[in-house]
């Protein structure tokens, strides 16, 4: 009997885990901006979650039971949002992207002129190839500022890991601007020159200031390279394939990212090797690359102010090989945080955060080596919601970034009204310092002096939140 009944639990046991289900997608947003943050929102079927995008732009909820969910993208600079509701069969896989945009398709592009001169072209691009097109996909809702373009590779002069060998298709993306409303069309012979983005995905190097069209073995060059023009495309080819013997050489690149998985703008990356010392910073996207790097074992160092230097030493460059080092971040301690003021006053405030809520510091831990510290709470009152099951008497967590302006953390037995922002899950107070009101007796202090003057009675304040609460802002 009591094997019988091992087994019967073991069943449904595995039906269980069976049951479980995954929703995933990504967010294509035509805003380029490291400061800005996309959060997806689940509610649905007990479940209540919000987790940060990663660097590619895509989610995953994981072991999510059967039913009915509700699922929000947000980007918070600029504030934008979409939403949709989808049905999770068990042991399910649904696949569910989401749209933010600021502006249509048609758009203006301010071209970066290209380098002078095929050998700096080459050592800019990720990957050069004579193709021919097949066709375009259509313009998906999703991304409309693009054509992806799939073609057929006919020769591969600078080889990028992704492509297969001659005669195989790939794809790349054709910016729709003003200059180019329409894709290529398709037996169209192109050289391109083509650079790689955080998701994968081929772009033309410099749009089109670098795509050299050929027609019945004539090469078509853009205006930038008008020597080119007329030129036999053998002619063309055989320059090529002579800066690829002189260029054999490789690139160290990668993407660097701190404790909590935000992407680090403004990081030095320094390398020295056989040929001495080479260095970058990492774009708005977090990332960098060293090209043109003779083959040989290199040291790299990642260095930023308020965080602790890396160092990954002994690192191998092949010939024609990218090596990938991807780096996190640890805080050093006390940081410099310029933090942006709130805009709008109070309402403006109260718009920029996902929750306002009244707390009780229960406890504070300070991570070693972190620059913040995870405050646990109780919540006393709720002014604004984020999700059904914070409420009253429950308990909440976030944190407080602590900075050269607030070297010392909220003290145990604190009372405050704080507004909340959810990065990947977490509770971050919003606008650092200017999101938090201490109530100390009857009176309240806050750092936002524009609309929080100190005189102000604790009893005034939350009836203005309560206010703001009622019209629904």
């Amino acid at each position: 009997m009591k094997t019988a009944i091992l087994a019967l639990v073991a069943i449904l046991a595995a039906s269980a885990a069976q049951a479980q289900g995954t929703i995933s997608g990504c967010v294509a947003t035509n805003v380029a901006s490291a400061s800005s943050v996309i959060t997806v929102t689940i509610v649905g079927s007990g479940v209540v979650k919000a987790i940060r995008t990663d660097r590619s732009g895509c989610y995953a909820f994981k072991n999510l039971p059967p039913g009915s969910y509700e699922l929000t993208a947000t980007l918070d600079l600029p504030k934008l949002q979409d939403r949709d509701t989808v049905a999770l069969a068990a042991g399910g896989n649904v696949a569910l992207d989401f749209g933010l945009f600021t502006k249509g398709p048609d758009k203006m592009i301010d071209w970066a002129a290209p380098p002078t001169g095929l050998a700096g072209l080459w050592a800019e691009a990720d990957a050069i190839v004579h193709v021919r097109v097949i066709g375009a996909s259509p313009r998906a809702a999703l991304q409309p500022e693009f054509f992806t373009i799939s073609a057929s590779i006919l020769a591969i002069f600078k080889r990028d890991v992704t492509l297969g060998p001659d005669g195989s298709a790939t794809t790349f993306l054709q910016e729709r601007w003003h200059h180019e409303p329409s894709a290529y069309s398709s037996s169209t012979d192109l050289i391109l020159f083509l650079s790689k983005d955080a998701k994968g995905r081929f772009h033309r190097a410099y749009g089109p200031h670098v795509v050299f069209a050929v027609r019945e073995g004539i090469v078509e060059a853009p205006s930038s390279y008008s020597q080119y023009q007329g030129m036999k495309v053998d002619d063309f080819i055989a320059k090529l394939k002579a800066l690829s013997k002189d260029q054999a050489r490789g690139s160290i690149k990668g993407c660097v990212e701190d404790d909590v998985g935000s992407v680090l703008p403004g990081v030095a990356i320094g390398l020295a090797g056989p040929t001495g010392k080479h260095s970058a910073t990492t774009d708005m996207h977090g990332c960098y690359v060293i090209r043109d790097l003779p083959a040989g074992r290199y040291d790299l160092t990642a260095e930023m102010n308020g965080f602790k230097t890396i160092t990954r030493q002994d690192i191998s460059v092949h010939e024609r090989q990218d090596t990938t080092i991807d780096l996190q971040m640890v805080g050093s301690g006390i940081i410099e945080i310029d933090w942006p003021v709130p805009a709008g006053g109070l309402a403006g405030l109260w718009k920029a955060a996902a929750a306002v809520l009244r707390v009780h510091i229960d406890s504070g831990v300070r991570p070693e080596g972190r620059s913040f510290t995870e405050h646990t709470a109780t919540v006393t009152e709720v002014f604004k919601r984020p999700v059904p099951d914070i409420a009253r008497n429950s308990t909440v967590m976030f944190r407080q970034e602590l900075w050269v302006g607030e070297p010392i953390q909220y003290p145990v037995g604190q009372d405050l009204v704080v507004f909340l922002d959810v990065r990947r899950g977490i509770f971050y107070r919003t606008c650092g310092h200017f999101g938090v009101v201490l109530i100390n007796g009857d009176r309240i202090e806050g750092s936002y002096r524009e609309v929080l003057p100190p005189s102000m009675k604790v009893e005034d304040f939350i009836a203005k939140l309560k206010a703001l609460s009622k019209e629904g802002r």
